[in-house]
């Protein structure tokens, strides 16, 4: 396949690179790890097969090769030579036609993800973009090329799971040294995501701004998650890209669970937080992905 268009932000993801943050390697990987593997048991592949992120406006893609494919995550109207695609559905499409993504209808991150998957090279167990290095980014009228033919097209039913898509409140376990008012500071309030947010983090401008300070800390770990609070009274959520240490004062973390919800948020969407304590974030991560494994096992029985 070829990039007619490359769109905003496109990038080859898988599940990054977990477990490195000591060598200084952030984790990367997909933002919506719900989407990305929903896509992967529908098309039978390991569920961390290398998919196309992006955004709108998407990319505009001339296939070379026969295959099969799905999308999911946020609705860009994907449709291939005028054939309308639904979400969490297998489509075939053969040399010659070209998918494009029409108009945003809802979300914020899609993924794009192919039978077999995509033949890219490997830096540290991965394939994700890794920015720092130049490493997979995507070329304009470079062939890429799936990493085995499809000589059998075995269709599944889509996965048409109902998800917690207007969901505008988010989880978050605080750092223990806050005290009851600033964190009431925080609850009692309303954010709207700014524009300068990116794959590193979603930068949030306060309706009340966060009038209050936390003690200076020397430059720590940080994850995707951590939520920092930054001198101007706005805060940052730390996302896929996030660098492995920070030291603007950490107000606590988001829930991984939520994470996924979170990356489908657009700029100028509001969104506002309640507090959890780390067992119930534990139980909704746990539930999440039984939630998952629920899919997996039907899409066998199914077979």
């Amino acid at each position: 396949m070829k990039f007619l268009k490359v769109g905003i932000s496109t990038s080859f993801q898988d599940m990054g690179r977990p477990g490195l943050l000591s060598s200084g390697l952030p984790q990367g990987g997909v933002l919506d790890e719900v989407s990305f593997v929903k896509n992967n048991l529908v098309l039978g592949n390991n569920s961390n097969e290398t998919a196309i992120e992006l955004f709108f406006p998407g990319p505009e893609i001339l296939f070379e090769e026969n295959g099969v494919l799905v999308v999911n995550g946020a609705d860009f109207d994907a449709e291939i030579n005028g054939r309308k695609l639904l979400l969490g559905k297998q489509y075939s499409f053969s040399k010659g036609e070209i998918l494009s993504f029409r108009r945003k209808i809802s979300g914020n991150v899609a993924y794009l993800n192919f039978k077999g998957g995509l033949d890219l090279p490997s830096f540290q167990h991965s394939k994700s973009y890794f920015p720092s290095l130049n490493f997979n980014v995507i070329e304009i009228r470079q062939s890429y090329l799936l990493k085995s033919k499809v000589e059998k097209i075995d269709f599944i039913p889509g996965i048409a799971i109902e998800r917690e898509a207007k969901e505008n409140i988010f989880s978050i376990v605080f750092n223990k040294k806050l005290k009851a008012d600033q964190k009431l500071k925080f609850l009692d309030n309303e954010a709207s995501i700014l524009p300068d947010s990116n794959r590193m983090g979603l930068k949030l401008k306060f309706k009340k701004p966060l009038e209050f300070t936390l003690e200076p800390i020397i430059s720590t770990f940080v994850l995707p998650g951590t939520i920092q609070l930054l001198p101007s009274g706005e805060a940052i959520i730390l996302m896929a890209d996030a660098q492995v240490t920070g030291g603007y004062p950490i107000i606590g973390f988001l829930g991984k669970a939520d994470l996924a919800l979170l990356s489908q948020k657009s700029i100028g969407e509001t969104l506002s937080f309640k507090e959890i304590d780390i067992e119930t974030a534990r139980k909704k991560l746990f539930n999440q992905r039984s939630d998952i494994d629920f899919i997996a096992k039907n899409i066998i029985i199914w077979k």
